[in-house]
């Protein structure tokens, strides 16, 4: 998925609004399972609800990765945390936060 999402143009720092704020906020992380971006506000980070982000880029983030989780792609990532250098992995019983140098999968 972190390969997938820098083939696509979206990586950390990413510009992008909010819909119940004004001015230009970044993107931090992206968790696909809950479908929330990590975003940084003025003082602290927030994981915000896909649908509220409008990233200043011209990939329909949403479409691109429903399409790639649905692809015969297999990739036990369903999520990225540039702030922490971690990935959110599907395990065989459960979901985890694991840092990259942990993760047990090519991404």
């Amino acid at each position: 998925m972190v390969e997938f999402l820098s083939n696509i143009g979206i990586k950390s720092g990413l510009p992008c609004t909010l819909a119940d704020r004004s001015g230009t906020y970044y993107l931090w992380g992206i968790d696909w399972n809950a479908r929330q971006l990590l975003i940084e506000l003025e003082t602290n980070w927030h994981w915000f609800p896909v649908e509220k982000v409008t990233l200043d880029s011209e990939v329909d983030l949403i479409k691109q990765l429903d399409e790639y989780k649905q692809s015969c792609i297999e990739d036990d990532i369903i999520g990225v945390d540039w702030l922490e250098n971690r990935v959110l992995q599907v395990m065989p019983q459960y979901i985890d936060w694991v840092s990259i140098s942990d993760s047990k999968t090519k991404h």
